[in-house]
């Protein structure tokens, strides 16, 4: 390579660096500003308590609220449950937390709030499930593993992030070589989802840490009843992944339900992103909501 060359691409690398390092941030107001907010249903005795949880760089608060018609959380409130919202560290507040968050911060806060939820299910002696979305169902299939106390009666998962595409992880390698772990690697999917800007390279690599951990464990302690949403045409998730985890791991308890965003509202449309109604269509969230509570008592 020429000397000329050489220097161009050093200059390259310095702008990514800077640029990465200095981005804005671009934090949305969210109401979910707020470790643990809890919704309770109208509907009581209620049948227990869901554990809502995001997914990366998504705002806490799109998981849905008390108010909000075709949401997660608004689905569970309707139809008994009480609701307990889960917000993992890096996702409100300044970018600043994103760029320095380990897979570590997200397992201790996790567990705190799952202790937290499980009082309110223990004092009012009901169960306690799981409804977690990519990021948050790995984090807590983690907790799994190790914490003898946290014990689900059954989750729904929306795309979890225990099947990376290969691919996907490829490209991060390759273009994170030059970047430092407080980077901010911009986020595609659409701003009013977003927490920031985008997710940090240190962020990503924890995600990457605790698939790795779940998948050398065996998944051991996860063979719960669980629903599994995703889309065959998902961007990020391999749906052949998943069923080949089932396989190998024996986790004879899980069952994957295709979903398709065909009449999704939002646009551009990603396969990823399943969490409501807009993300996917009035009529595929219907049929969401009535596969969950076929499968929950």
């Amino acid at each position: 390579m020429h000397k000329k060359s050489i220097k161009i691409l050093i200059l390259i690398i310095c702008i990514l660096l800077i640029v990465s390092c200095r981005s804005v941030d671009n934090t949305t107001v969210d109401n979910n500003i707020h470790f643990g907010n809890f919704f309770e249903t109208q509907l009581l005795p209620a049948k227990g308590v869901v554990l809502t949880v995001h997914g990366l760089n998504l705002l806490p608060s799109k998981m849905g609220d008390d108010i909000t018609d075709g949401t997660i959380a608004k689905l569970f409130l309707d139809e008994g449950y009480h609701v307990y919202h889960v917000t993992l560290p890096g996702h409100v507040g300044p970018v600043s937390e994103m760029r320095n968050v380990k897979a570590q911060d997200w397992l201790d806060s996790a567990l705190e709030q799952y202790r937290e939820a499980a009082e309110i299910a223990r004092e009012n002696n009901i169960p306690v499930y799981l409804a977690a979305f990519s990021l948050g169902a790995l984090v807590y299939l983690n907790l799994m593993l190790n914490e003898e106390d946290v014990a689900f009666a059954g989750a729904v998962l929306f795309a979890p992030a225990i099947a990376v595409k290969g691919t996907i992880r490829f490209a991060f390698r390759a273009g994170s070589i030059f970047l430092l772990n407080r980077s901010i690697i911009p986020g595609k999917s659409h701003r009013e989802y977003r927490a920031h800007s985008g997710a940090s390279v240190s962020a990503n690599k924890a995600l990457f840490e605790l698939e790795d951990a779940l998948y050398k464990s065996g998944f051991t302690n996860c063979n719960i009843p669980a629903l599994i949403f995703i889309s065959p045409r998902d961007e990020l998730i391999s749906i052949s992944k998943i069923k080949k985890h089932i396989e190998k791991f024996n986790l004879t308890n899980w069952n994957i339900v295709p979903v398709s965003i065909s009449g999704a509202e939002n646009r551009p449309r990603f396969h990823h992103l399943i969490i409501d109604n807009k993300s996917v269509s009035p009529e595929t969230w219907e049929k969401i909501h009535e596969e969950m509570f076929e499968f929950l008592p």
